[in-house]
């Protein structure tokens, strides 16, 4: 028996656990640190035993690097089961499982391999009917053993034993039918998960194995908790509301019960319609770890057709897509038990779970899909790889980007920013990344590599900048051997104060504390530098979102004006802002905004006189940058130089008023334009220029012909809508007196 696993084998560990040094050049290990993960470890006591081991990394050897210690346990199994190797690609075939079947529930579980020695070929218009089954692998903790029977190609069989989860021995005895067999594709199965190489290869086209199915089974787990009441309650809920997607609305079905549950307004009737164990019982059934694993998330949105099923009882996904969303967004008021589920963490969760197939991009992984968890922190990008918009996946990142699961994290994340940068020639996933502070993230890898295996505190700034959105990205140099990436950019203010709110806990306990922080510096500035800060300090703290920045305004949103006159009116006066003495609803709102805004960063000013908000691990001394193709600035850090270039850190994105719409590489807007984001009837939103004499809207920036620069556009599509962008040389724009340079982030 051979395995194709990174891992070592030995006959030589102590029995029951302990202590034993590894290569560093066993690859799954390398890029761990001092994280804590489940990895296996080959030991061979005769033919037909495997020692399944749990290692937990310790540290490494200080002295030569060449060595990691590792804690283990193991515990012996018995298994005999071989995998036949696939073919290698470019071939895409895959295994197809048959479950036996079984009137007695209590039977063992017998699988057989349906195509053994030959596979199915993905790519074939013919392909063998098959189901696929979505599920969560659970603990590996206490396998439980199956009968795999071999099927050879002179017909004989051979019987053998696979170790699988506990959930996954549940789900199968579910799924027997009693008296015919039944054909599924099982990754945990289908997939030799030893085989590194086999699974990189199997991972790349998974969802094709799910598009490809004829039916997919979403398992969630047993019964319990009440779930088949649970899915009755989804079931009557779901098909009474029908909800389009891409407009995010609802309307009743022609047949609904009750017509004010497609009305988001509404609340939950309180009649009594539904009771305290309706709402328990669904809200236990979406509590389920299925709804929070991040690779079941391509798994349930390409299903050409799916079920959701816990115990032995079933309800479509068009239902519970209905009914999810339904719960999600209606008005959380009145006395109805079901309020409790309405415009909840959780509830958005899972509606990003269930929604049908829509397609990201890479720089949306992190604020889109950060919350959803995967075992392998590599899988934060191969397993969203299917789902990304047709310009990334068909001519851009995924294209080049193939599931290698010997590399290590930071290898993978950096092959990833390289790959996307140089297919799209756009940087804007470079403000995913930046130092790592205390709270989380790995200290050692190079900064411009984002860590996406860990939560960000801090949210993404919604509105990009119209200069990133203008122009294609300039690489000059990339290597990630060399641990160094060179950008094109401006190098645009220098920070010289930092200031970290000290209670963010309430709104007005957010304005509280930055009345604290500001208020004796705004009192310092001349009348005529009051209205300059102001202004710097409204928009960064709103981090550009106004009514009037959206068309149609957004009235979630204050006005510029409004936020202006408030923040004067907190700088200048003694007010209290105890929540229970202020009855101003528009203060409450900007706090709110502000709390939004200001959660894992801190204030910042410059040199020249500017207000913004960066990264907490901003210090002052960093300068705010601004690369072409990004959009939004850049916080660097010096850190050393060489006779030819200096050398910097990324430290996070920014947002800086006078940087936000390119203005470093274009000048400043007419003081009859404005940046915005408009809308069309199918809510597809664009990053535009406002002529406020015509009221006309562009999607071309005018100072592009301004300046005379002579470029050709170059089309592309994102998955929030189009794009008009130019490709520059750096070159071009030196000519037109703009100070750009090279920047080697490492």
């Amino acid at each position: 028996m051979t395995s194709q696993s990174p891992a070592f084998s030995t006959n030589e560990l102590p029995e029951g656990g302990g202590e034993v040094s590894v290569p560093k050049a066993f690859s799954h290990l390398r890029f761990l640190g001092s994280l804590r993960v489940d990895v296996l470890i080959h030991t061979f006591r005769g033919p037909h035993w495997i020692r399944f081991t749990q290692i937990y990394l310790i540290s490494k050897t200080p002295t030569d690097n060449q060595f990691l210690t590792v804690k283990f346990c193991h515990k012996m199994v018995p298994t005999s089961f071989q995998y036949r190797p696939l073919p290698p690609p470019p071939a895409k075939l895959i295994r197809l499982l048959s479950i036996h079947p079984s009137e007695d529930n209590t039977a063992p579980i017998c699988l057989s391999f349906t195509n053994q020695p030959a596979c199915i070929d993905i790519q074939d218009e013919a392909i063998t009917p098959y189901e696929a089954l979505s599920y969560v692998w659970g603990s590996e903790a206490d396998p439980a053993p199956i009968a795999m029977i071999t099927i050879d190609a002179d017909g004989s069989t051979k019987h053998n034993t696979m170790l699988v989860t506990q959930n996954l021995a549940t789900a199968l005895r579910h799924l027997r039918l009693p008296s015919s067999p039944r054909t599924i594709w099982i990754d945990a199965i289908c997939i030799n998960q030893n085989d590194w190489t086999e699974k990189g290869h199997q991972v790349s086209f998974m969802g094709d194995v799910y598009e490809k199915a004829a039916h997919v089974v979403i398992w969630l787990g047993p019964e319990g908790d009440d779930s088949n009441h649970a899915l009755n309650i989804l079931r009557d809920i779901g098909s009474q509301v029908t909800v389009d997607w891409n407009m995010q609305s609802m309307t009743p079905t022609p047949n609904a019960r009750d017509p004010s549950l497609a009305d988001i307004d509404t609340p939950f009737p309180d009649d009594g319609h539904y009771t305290p164990r309706d709402a328990n019982a669904v809200e236990a059934l979406l509590n389920r770890s299925w709804f929070e694993r991040l690779w079941v998330l391509q798994e349930q949105a390409l299903a050409n057709n799916a079920t959701f099923q816990a115990g032995h009882s079933t309800i479509s996904r068009l239902d519970l897509r209905n009914a999810v969303y339904c719960t999600n967004v209606k008005n959380s008021e009145g006395s109805s038990p079901m309020a409790k589920l309405c415009r909840t963490d959780r509830a958005w969760l899972v509606v990003a779970m269930c929604r049908p197939r829509f397609p990201i991009n890479l720089t949306e992984m992190r604020t889109y899909c950060e919350e959803m968890k995967c075992k392998d922190p590599r899988d934060r990008v191969y397993g969203l790889l299917r789902l990304l918009s047709g310009f990334e996946r068909e001519g851009g990142a995924a294209e080049v980007v193939r599931p290698d699961y010997t590399a290590s994290v930071a290898e993978v994340y950096g092959d990833v920013v390289l790959k996307y940068i140089q297919a799209t020639r756009k940087g804007d996933i470079l403000a995913h990344a930046g130092v790592k502070d205390e709270e989380g993230g790995s200290k050692w890898w190079p900064s411009w590599i984002p860590d996406w295996s860990y939560e960000m505190e801090r949210n993404m700034y919604g509105l990009p900048c119209s200069g990133g959105e203008t122009f294609l990205a300039v690489v000059t140099d990339s290597s990630l051997e060399g641990s160094f990436l060179s950008m094109v950019g401006v190098r645009c203010a220098e920070i010289t104060v930092t200031a970290l709110p000290d209670d963010t806990t309430t709104p007005l306990a957010t304005l509280a504390s930055f009345r604290k922080l500001f208020r004796d510096v705004f009192a310092k500035v001349t009348a005529v530098q009051q209205p300059i800060l102001l202004e710097s300090m409204s928009r960064a703290v709103s981090a550009g979102r106004f009514r009037e920045t959206f068309i149609p305004p957004e009235n979630y949103y204050l006005p510029v004006s409004d936020v202006t006159d408030m923040l004067r009116k907190v700088l200048t006066t003694s007010e209290d802002f105890r929540e229970e003495n202020n009855e101003d609803p528009n203060l409450v709102l900007l706090g709110k905004h502000m709390t939004t805004w200001v959660q894992g960063r801190q204030y910042f000013m410059t040199s020249d006189g500017r207000f913004g908000l960066g990264a907490k691990a901003t210090q002052p001394g960093d300068i705010v940058c601004l690369f072409l193709g990004t959009d939004t600035p850049l916080i660097l850090r010096a850190t050393e130089k060489d006779r030819h270039r200096e050398f910097y850190q990324l430290v996070g994105d920014a947002f800086m008023h006078g940087v936000m719409a390119g203005e470093p590489f274009l000048g400043p807007l007419e003081s009859y334009q404005r940046q915005v984001y408009a809308f069309n009837e199918s809510n597809r939103g664009s990053l535009s220029i406002l002529d406020e004499r015509t009221g006309e809207v562009v999607i071309k920036d005018p100072r592009i012909e301004r300046l005379g620069l002579g470029l050709e556009a170059v089309d592309t599509f994102t998955s929030s809508g189009g794009e008009l962008r130019y490709e520059i040389s750096m070159q071009q724009l030196k000519e037109k007196g703009v100070a750009v340079q090279d920047f080697c982030l490492v």
